[in-house]
């Protein structure tokens, strides 16, 4: 229930409209295509969005995460297998179901170096044999790969194929982080109003311009899942018009010391001091011995304590 955003983007700043105008470049391209960026911006969706928006529409569109499976499991889902015992038995795996549609590959930095020499093969080739067989099998699947990391730099210190990456050519887009572009909050959150509105027969929710407000300034560190988790909470609260007061208390904290009275920005700022000097001395309490800090909490002025053992 309520999939708002596993249709299309909605927008309005500049990073939209230059991921939009991408994804029309992917569509009227065949090439392997590669996102990138941090969890929850949309890598899947916009993946979605380049098979939907293309003639393979009315194709598979078949997905895989590679975290979730051993290596050898993998292969046999990606590429098929082929059973000799007791009978000959042929499985096929996702590149021949969506032979002529799209396959996306979620986390494609976990692809072992073996798997990515096959990858590169069906790439170059369009050919690939199974698993425990070597007859080439033809495939038109078009290649959609997402990661998290730096995989330029994986290719360059050769944890990840170079060959591989330089596959992809032009069609490579990081997708930025939402706290990069507050301006896309608001449109995705009345999409999301609007979509749960229809979906429940309710009346549409309302947000106080001190909500919006708020929305838009957090940071949103989980992206659009965690706004989305964020919202769903709050309309399953069955408000139907949303105070800033109705937010999470962290979102509502962030709020007050961005948008209140320098005052109140003060005293969260030394009140954060406290909390960290706080945990760090507790650390201290309970691992009697040397501690490891983070680069920030040497710039704490910590009292030294004589311990009595």
């Amino acid at each position: 229930m309520l999939q708002p955003f596993t249709g299309e983007f909605v927008g309005a700043g500049e990073s939209f409209a230059s991921l939009c105008k991408f994804i029309d470049h992917a569509v009227s391209g065949t090439g392997p295509v590669m996102l990138l960026g941090e969890p929850g911006t949309g890598k899947e969706v916009a993946a979605r969005m380049i098979h939907f928006s293309s003639r393979r529409k009315n194709h598979p569109f078949l997905s895989v995460d590679p975290s979730l499976y051993y290596e050898q499991e993998l292969e046999r889902e990606l590429f098929g297998h082929v059973e000799r015992e007791p009978v000959r038995t042929i499985r096929r795996g996702i590149l021949e179901f969506s032979s002529r549609g799209t396959c996306y590959i979620a986390n494609v930095e976990e692809l072992s170096l073996a798997v990515q020499e096959r990858l590169l093969s069906l790439v170059s080739t369009g050919e690939f044999s199974r698993v425990g067989c070597t007859e080439s099998v033809n495939s038109n699947a078009r290649l959609i790969v997402s990661s998290g990391k730096n995989l330029r730099g994986l290719a360059e210190g050769g944890l990840f194929s170079r060959k591989l990456f330089d596959q992809f050519g032009s069609l490579i887009r990081e997708i930025p982080p939402l706290r990069s572009r507050c301006e896309d909050v608001l449109p995705f959150v009345n999409r999301t109003a609007k979509c749960y509105s229809v979906e429940t027969g309710t009346e549409c929710i309302r947000f106080t311009e001190d909500a919006i407000s708020a929305l838009g300034a957090y940071p949103w560190p989980g992206n659009y899942d965690e706004l989305k988790a964020e919202l769903l909470s709050i309309f399953k609260s069955g408000i139907r018009t949303v105070t800033g007061d109705c937010l999470s208390p962290e979102i509502i904290h962030y709020w007050i010391g961005r948008e209140g009275p320098p005052l109140v920005r003060k005293v969260i700022e030394e009140l954060e001091v406290y909390l960290q000097e706080f945990r760090v001395m507790m650390r201290l309490d309970a691992e009697y011995g040397e501690v490891l800090l983070e680069r920030d909490e040497w710039d704490l002025e910590l009292k030294c304590y004589d311990r009595v053992t």
